[in-house]
Formats: structure tokens, sequence, C-alpha cells
């Protein structure tokens, strides 16, 4: 299929602004009578920029307290490497971490926050 490039797209606009459906028409230049402007003519042609950005997850520090008297385990995504995490906290310990997902752990585990912002878990003491 061939592209005559002297041919415009004009579109027509009623009395209160709006495109008058139908009214597209192609030609070399803009009709004498009514209201008519120029729009694109082919997307081929005027060529268009996509830009996909994924923004880093949202992190938050956590404190994960364990008052009983044993060894507790606990999971959290770490934020700088995004990587599950599974680990122990001891008795009678209190840690920090910064995560992008809830934290989980054991019962007997106190786990408090997910409301202050972090990049790592120094961001968080």
């Amino acid at each position: 299929m061939a592209t005559n490039n002297k041919l415009k797209a004009y579109v027509r606009y009623d009395g209160t602004g709006r495109v008058i459906a139908g009214s597209l028409i192609l030609q070399r230049s803009k009709p004498k009578v009514g209201n008519w402007k120029e729009i694109p003519a082919n997307e081929c042609c005027n060529p268009t920029t996509t830009t996909t950005t994924t923004a880093a997850p949202e992190c938050f520090c956590y404190e994960v307290d364990n008052q009983t008297a044993g060894l507790l385990d606990f999971t959290y995504t770490d934020c700088g490497s995004e990587v599950p995490t599974s680990t122990s906290i001891g008795a009678d310990t209190i840690t920090y971490v910064c995560s992008s997902t809830a934290v989980t752990g054991d019962d007997g585990l106190i786990i408090t926050g997910g409301t202050v912002s972090c990049n790592n878990a120094e961001d968080c003491v």
C-alpha cells in the first residue's frame, strides 16, 4: 500500500468544541467551510517512544523481639537483595530488619513496625 505524504488529515469541530463523529477527511488543504483542525495523519509516520521503568520495592523497618527463653525463627525479604531470608533470633534479643514484605515468625515473637521507610537495616536503628 502506497503512502501519499501530500495529504493531510482534518477533523471538524462543532460549536461546543467537540469532534464531529465521522468528519475525518484526507486532503491537501484545510476545508474553507466549518471549523476544521489538522491532526496527525498516520501513526507510522509520527513515531512515538514508550519508556517503561520498574520502581524499586518500598521497604519498611521492622523490630523483631524474642522475649522467650528459646531460639525462634522469622522470615523477611531483604530490601537490598530482594532475597527471601529465614533466620533465627536468640532468647531475650531484639533485632531490626529492613524488608519489602511483612515480617512473619514463630509464636512468641513480637514483630512491630512496617511504617518507617528504609533502604537497609542500619536505617532502622
